[in-house]
């Protein structure tokens, strides 16, 4: 689109057409013509003769065009035409239904489906707004205005003409427009961008002069804008008009060859008067349709340049584009156009009329108007390289004309090669964890991978040890520690590709907390500095947690020479290992060690220490042994066991762990035996019982009771869970085993007296207390057998004298004068003829059938008793 403000522009080289179908170039200002080709579209009189009017020139693009009606077949096909000046073509673009005309009169053309306002060409015409711009003259139909003004846009592809678009129609038929009995023949029009105003001159009236204000139109229906008059018809002649190159004046002709034709003025803008440039060219112009821009044109300037023909991946470099004018025209809607290469990102642009994708892959700069005298538009670039690789880079800088019309791009390109290092720096800490104190390393690799396609030069790498840790040594020459432990730095130097570098260092943390630790690789290629790499370990310092140590007694009470176990354990609780972890174990004097049953324990001189080198003791691990140990004597022994141990290489302070055992000299149990019976008879069964009562703290074990029968006595039965009896009962053996505190064991052992006599019996109880043997217990019976004393009976009567059907008594008595019980005793008493048992008084007897027998069942009568029973008796 044409600018108010116009190219300057020398020169005034204007084109137009005559009736026998010429080019022709006229310049006024120097009064020469010349005829430029032929077009093929004359014009001839008659109805239905070919006509070519409406010339329109387009100083951008150096095009005229104009519209053609021919009914013979013999002519070019009706319709608009253009030329272009640069290469000279000549060509038909649109039919004439393009323009609203009905010409079916001339060739097979509809009438545009019916809305169309003229049917012969136009008389007047001009290029404006990348648009041809006509006034219908002459007959108009379907009721448009008398005075309209069409817009028809025209469409293009790479700069020529190849279709239009829907033509406009607006009303200007308000103000000075014509009457409808004036008739309207043109004559011509022109438009002045600056002003945005269009001139028109016609032919009838004659020699009328106005102008319509193109900023105030309005579509047919929408509204009416005003028709200016300038010049009232009557004054000057109805001439062909067209501006000159830079739109400043406007040349009038008079049309056609017959005489009068070709006849040049310039015509006053304000009053409309012409006045005649004395120069007449022949013959006159059909119509004439612009001029063209001969002496003013601009010069795009583009140039590109890198800050450095090699670079590295990762490195900032800049680009930089200058574009410029140095042409003797403004450009108009500069823009660059820069669209990066893969392998290279934009990421910053120092003016403030460009921007950058978010990838980075294109800068775009609005540059506006770019002016002959104004300085060149700089823009610096930074961009990083991301890739290996050779990179074009190429700029585009993309114009317009004043008219709207843009330029083909101008590009500058600028090579950039990407060859890199690959550096790689890591850094990790071993132990990762440790204690305040412990020594620890640092192990930094630093590397020009085998990828690189150029050295790493002034290779340092920095390592400044975080507050709390101090550097104590480094195994590299090319590095040095700095004052007081703080930093490590290493000069490499030189680094090809796939060249390494490892530095170790060793360092000691003073406090527990975390510590993350940076190393910076700093490095140069192709000269100049690169950014920086960084690698980080991270150490945790830790309190250390105490191992718990214990000792425990298996026993806490036992007697002289009992054994029993000492153990110790350490247990590591800690998230990291103990090392040099020793148990030392004195016994207190009066406890012996015997054995042990770790490897890594030994026994002291005469078993009087024990001592573990259990070493290291991994975070969770533990450590166990068993002491087995003697006391000598009684008493109360408090055993201590001391464990020392370093973390992280310092000694921290003992862990001590005390058992205590008891010694006690033993209580003797109770060992008793008894007989059921003191006094008994020869063949009189009878039990010894022995009991074994464990009145001690502790149990005894191994108790055995041997129990041999003295002669005259024979052990017969016993209980056979615990006891035995020995061959013809000559002997009983109990084997009780282990009776625990408290506890006791019984055994009843029946026997038989085989003679009278008094027998004393004696048992024997052995028995072992903590597995030492102790002094036997016995224990002693006595039973006396006694030969049997027989017992008295007597039966008395009541009465010695008594007649017939006196009652009496018979009394028997059974008196036991042994000292042992006669058992079984019966009495049977049959009554006499002629004497009857009537009654009996104790419940053990009974009467027999008739009274005639009395029996009684005494059954044991103890020793020294007496049993009586009363008996009534009758005389019969």
């Amino acid at each position: 689109m044409q600018s108010v403000n116009a190219e300057p522009c020398s020169g005034a080289y204007l084109y137009g057409v005559n009736d026998l179908g010429q080019i022709v170039e006229y310049n006024p200002a120097l009064n020469s013509s010349s005829v430029i080709r032929e077009t093929g579209c004359v014009t001839a009189s008659g109805t239905g003769n070919p006509q070519a009017n409406a010339f329109a020139y387009d100083r951008d693009r150096d095009q005229m065009m104009w519209a053609y009606q021919s009914g013979r077949p013999t002519d070019p096909p009706s319709g608009l035409w253009y030329w272009d000046r640069g290469t000279g073509s000549i060509s038909r673009f649109a039919l004439p239904c393009a323009l609203l005309m009905d010409w079916s009169a001339f060739g097979n053309y509809t009438n545009c489906g019916g809305d169309y306002m003229i049917k012969k060409v136009p008389d007047s015409a001009v290029f404006y707004q990348d648009a041809f711009w006509f006034i219908p003259s002459r007959q108009i139909y379907n009721n448009y205005p008398r005075c309209s003004l069409v817009k028809v846009p025209i469409t293009y592809t790479a700069g020529q003409p190849t279709g239009t678009g829907q033509p406009l129609v607006y009303d200007v038929s308000g103000g000075d427009c014509p009457g409808p009995t004036s008739g309207l023949v043109f004559g011509d029009i022109a438009i002045q961008p600056q002003t945005n105003l269009l001139y028109g001159v016609t032919a009838t009236p004659s020699g009328e002069v106005f102008k319509v204000d193109l900023s105030t139109l309005k579509l047919v229906g929408q509204g009416t804008s005003d028709w200016q008059l300038i010049l009232a018809p009557g004054t000057d002649k109805g001439v062909q008009i067209a501006f000159d190159a830079s739109y400043t004046t406007l040349y009038g002709v008079t049309a056609g060859n017959a005489p009068g034709g070709g006849v040049w003025y310039t015509i006053d803008l304000n009053t409309g008067v012409e006045k005649a440039t004395g120069w007449t060219s022949s013959p006159g112009p059909r119509d004439i349709g612009g001029a063209a821009c001969l002496g003013a044109t601009p010069t795009p300037l583009l140039n590109k340049t890198a800050s450095s023909p090699m670079v590295a991946a990762g490195e900032l470099f800049n680009f930089t584009i200058s574009a410029g004018n140095a042409g003797d025209a403004d450009m108009f809607n500069c823009s660059l156009s820069d669209t990066v290469p893969t392998g290279i990102a934009a990421v910053a642009v120092d003016n403030s009329a460009c921007s950058i994708t978010a990838s980075g892959g294109k800068v775009s700069c609005n540059l506006g108007t770019l002016s002959p005298d104004t300085p060149k538009a700089v823009v610096h670039v930074t961009c990083r390289a991301t890739q290996d690789g050779v990179y074009t880079n190429t700029a585009l800088l993309n114009h317009f004309s004043s008219s709207g019309v843009q330029a083909p791009p101008l590009n500058s390109s600028a090579t950039v090669e990407v060859q890199s290092p690959r550096p790689f720096i890591n850094k990790t800490a071993s132990p990762s964890t440790v204690v305040p104190g412990e020594s620890f390393n640092y192990t930094v690799t630093v590397l020009n991978g085998n990828s690189a396609s150029v050295d790493m030069t002034n290779s340092i790498v920095t390592d400044p040890m975080p507050a709390g840790i101090t550097a104590k040594a480094v195994n590299n020459p090319g590095c040095s520690i700095g004052a007081v432990g703080a930093s490590v730095t290493c000069n490499f130097g030189t680094m090809k590709p796939g060249a390494s570098n490892t530095f170790v260092v060793t360092a000691v943390a003073e406090s527990a907390q975390s510590y993350i630790n940076f190393a910076t690789l700093a490095y140069s290629a192709h000269n100049r500095t690169q950014l920086p790499l960084r690698a980080n370990a991270t150490v945790t310092v830790q309190t250390p947690k105490t191992p718990t140590f214990t000792k425990t007694a298996s026993k806490a009470t036992l007697v002289p020479g009992e054994s029993f176990n000492f153990t110790v354990t350490v247990t590591n609780q800690a998230v990291t290992a103990i090392a040099n972890s020793a148990v030392t174990d004195p016994m207190p004097t009066g406890i012996t060690a015997t054995a042990v049953d770790n490897p890594a324990c030994t026994l002291g001189s005469g078993g009087a220490s024990v001592t573990c080198s259990f070493g290291t003791v991994t975070a969770g691990a533990s450590r166990t042994a068993i002491i087995t140990a003697v006391a000598s004597a009684a008493g109360t022994y408090n055993n201590t066991a001391s464990l020392t141990y370093t973390v992280g290489g310092v000694r921290q302070p003992p862990l001590n762990s005390t058992a205590t055992v008891t010694v006690q000299t033993p209580k003797t149990p109770t060992f008793t035996k008894t007989a059921s019976k003191a006094t008994l008879v020869p063949g009189e069964s009878f039990n010894f019982t022995v009991t074994v009562t464990n009145q001690a703290v502790t149990a005894i074990a191994n108790s055995v009771v041997t129990d041999p029968m003295p002669t005259g006595i024979t052990a017969t039965a016993v209980d056979k869970r615990t006891c035995t009896l020995g061959s013809g009962g000559a002997s009983v053996t109990c084997s009780f085993g282990t009776v625990a505190a408290g506890a006791r064991r019984t055994a009843i052992i029946t026997a038989v007296a085989s003679a009278a006599g008094t027998y004393s019996n004696t048992a024997s109880l052995t028995y072992t207390v903590g597995g030492v043997r102790q002094p036997p217990l016995n224990s002693t019976a006595t039973v006396t057998v006694q030969t049997p004393k027989p017992p008295t009976f007597t039966k008395t009567a009541s009465k010695a004298t008594l007649v017939p059907g006196e009652s009496f008594n018979f009394t028997v008595t059974v008196t036991n004068q042994a000292v042992t019980a006669i058992a079984n005793s019966a009495v049977t008493d049959p009554m006499p003829t002629g004497i009857t048992a009537t009654a009996v008084d104790n419940p053990a007897c009974t009467l027999g059938s008739g009274g005639a027998s009395v029996t009684c069942s005494f059954g044991t009568v103890t020793a020294g008793l007496l049993v009586q029973a009363v008996r009534r008796s009758s005389q019969l």
